[in-house]
């Protein structure tokens, strides 16, 4: 699922001169000079560049110290996203958490942004947890994952944080097939416990986090596309709570 985050944020290059990103990282860095630049940090075991395939864009091999770039004690993976050879944006993700411990990772992470990127560009500036309701409560409805995003800058570059609700439905077991049926219903059966036990009985409701740091320019391309979506999912939310 790692590269719906990047897709679903994806914009044209903006021609804009250097901006600094994240830590050490400023866009157009061609894919050596990220690497490097990331194997002097502590959290980054090794960084490999393979070779680009023809019309496809860089995509480094990080492997991690420990579990990633740990924030408030949840491991991020680290995703720069290239095109033409040149560093356009750098996400930050970590996928599948509780609903209740990604809420809470989202608040304080937000409280954080805040400070060091005081513009709003489009969402909700705190965290709502109206939207959030309702984001979760359409996902359950339809089976599809739904998506908030908050826009931050500073002037020069903004930040985006996301988070994509998801609901783990009951699966769909397999009869009149004998003894092989019976394994996969006992296989797909125990998965889905355990992941329903999990996180205080509430683990069939998830959310994966987003932080996307692009330049202003690029940014300013889909604040008002963003905005739209966040007030459509707050006016959903108010008419279903």
């Amino acid at each position: 699922m790692k590269w719906l985050w990047i897709a679903t944020l994806a914009l044209p290059t903006s021609a804009s001169a250097q901006a600094d990103l994240w830590r050490t990282l400023h866009s157009g860095m061609t894919g050596e000079e990220v690497a490097t630049a990331l194997r002097s940090m502590p959290e980054i075991k090794s960084v490999e560049v393979p070779p680009a395939k023809p019309g496809k864009n860089i995509k480094l091999k990080v492997k991690y110290a420990g579990g990633g770039i740990s924030l408030f004690g949840t491991d991020f993976a680290l995703l720069p996203d290239f095109e033409g050879g040149s560093l356009t944006k750098v996400a930050l993700v970590a996928e599948d958490q509780c609903l209740d411990q990604g809420r809470k990772l989202v608040e304080r992470t937000l409280d954080v942004l805040k400070e060091k990127y005081p513009n709003r560009l489009f969402g909700e500036p705190l965290f709502d947890e109206t939207a959030a309701s309702g984001a979760m409560l359409k996902a359950i409805s339809t089976g599809n994952s739904q998506r908030l995003v908050t826009g931050l800058s500073n002037g020069s570059v903004a930040v985006t944080l996301a988070q994509s609700f998801s609901y783990t439905e009951r699966p769909d077991y397999v009869y009149g097939g004998g003894n092989w049926s019976r394994l996969a219903n006992e296989v797909m059966k125990g998965a889905y416990e355990s992941q329903r036990d999990s996180c205080g009985g509430t683990g069939l409701k998830r959310v994966s986090v987003a932080i996307m740091y692009l330049p202003q320019a690029d940014a300013d391309a889909m604040a008002a596309a963003e905005q739209k979506a966040f007030d459509e999912a707050r006016e959903q939310a108010q008419k279903a709570l």
